[in-house]
């Protein structure tokens, strides 16, 4: 694209106030910002003077920033590309604050790119053993922007409010990233005194990314219930094409769901081989109570579990499959409510596991006091004695 052509086009729609075409052309990483540099470079114009001429002030300084942001990233200079990116953003804010809803794609591309940028920063300066601190001075930059969204009093209709969900979304991937999970916290409670529309009136992809990363914090304080919520509403209302997306929340929604002995369908398991693989040994230790199985694939999958961070909610599940084999030792005695310790010693030494008595006695007080079985023990008889009525209640 001819550079002047690419001026006269930025002009028009600052003019029209057409924000999605406005943000293609600002887009770092975009075509039309990419092809207008090229075209600067085969004519030999220097940009910033025919920017300075040409774009009323302060989208002048925006552009300016933007063009050697590119010339940076020509040079393979990641650590300039970011800072004159950040410069970028600092000078759309002045706009930011005045403008109304139409400019709210622009925010979310300029935002976008620095998020981006400030992470391909810190790549490269770790790789050179320097301080990585782009994404942190990021983050600040984003929470001016969600500030700018959140506080604007404005006619609804026409507010940046309707920005809020998508800049939450970007701090809540720099503060994960950072592994700052505390500021997400205070971010939570910053969203609820700022007076917003329902959460349901905003764009589905902005509800799905917000659901994701309140899961995973609930999944990182072990409120695994709680996690699961917020996963399944990202899941499902995930777009079906984002394959990838889905999978994403799968991966964390599945280990909520076995902490709480539900069992995700094999059809749904098929879908996504790389999941099966991981997946697939858990659901079948928990539906037959093969303890032993379940140990074998905790052992097998450790080092993918505890990369992605789940490795805790499955070890925590390995109780289901033990509440599953005591209840089929207790369908195998024709649903007595008196069993002897020795015959889930038994039943134990069937999967594989050779337990003494005792260990056996304190499994079963485990399940008793997690309210998995309804009963008591009677230590002097070496029995187990369960409920009458509903000795194995609803998983909760």
């Amino acid at each position: 694209m001819k550079f002047d052509r690419y001026l006269l086009s930025l002009n028009s729609n600052i003019y029209n106030r057409n924000g999605p075409h406005l943000a293609l052309y600002l887009d770092v990483f975009g075509t039309q910002c990419s092809s207008a540099w090229q075209g600067c470079q085969k004519q030999r114009i220097i940009p910033e003077a025919a920017i300075r001429e040409q774009l009323l002030s302060p989208w002048d300084d925006v552009v300016v920033h933007l063009f050697n942001c590119q010339q940076a990233l020509d040079q393979g200079d990641l650590v300039l590309g970011y800072e004159e990116q950040a410069a970028a953003v600092i000078s759309f804010n002045r706009i930011f604050a005045e403008e109304p809803r139409w400019i709210l794609p622009v925010a979310y591309t300029l935002n976008r790119n620095v998020y981006q940028l400030a992470g391909l920063a810190d790549r490269s300066l770790t790789k050179r053993e320097l301080k990585a601190d782009k994404l942190e001075d990021a983050g600040r930059l984003l929470n001016r922007g969600f500030t700018l969204c959140a506080t604007d009093r404005g006619a609804l209709s026409v507010s940046r409010k309707w920005g809020t969900y998508y800049m939450v979304g970007l701090l809540f991937k720099t503060y994960f990233r950072l592994k700052t999970y505390n500021l997400c916290t205070t971010l939570m409670r910053t969203m609820k005194m700022a007076e917003l529309p329902h959460m349901e009136e905003f764009p589905r992809a902005h509800q799905v990314t917000f659901k994701y990363y309140q899961g995973l914090l609930r999944f990182y304080h072990e409120d695994f219930p709680e996690a699961e919520r917020h996963f399944r509403f990202a899941f499902e209302h995930c777009y079906y094409k984002h394959r990838a997306n889905k999978e994403r929340v799968l991966a964390y929604l599945i280990p909520t769901m076995l902490y709480r002995g539900i069992l995700p369908k094999d059809t749904l398991l098929a879908r996504y081989p790389r999941l099966n693989a991981i997946y697939q040994p858990f659901v079948q230790a928990l539906r037959t109570g093969n303890i032993k199985a379940f140990d074998n694939a905790l052992v097998d999958n450790e080092h993918v579990l505890l990369r992605q961070g789940t490795y805790l909610a499955l070890e925590q599940a390995r109780k289901i499959a033990v509440r599953t084999l005591f209840k089929r030792t207790y369908l195998v005695f024709n649903k007595s409510s008196r069993l002897p310790f020795s015959s889930f010693q038994a039943a134990l030494a069937f999967v594989g596991m050779r337990v003494p008595l005792a260990e056996v006695e304190c499994m079963l007080a485990g399940m008793i006091n997690t309210n998995l079985v309804r009963g008591y023990l009677s230590h002097d008889k070496q029995m187990v004695v369960l409920s009458n009525q509903n000795p194995f209640p609803k998983l909760q």
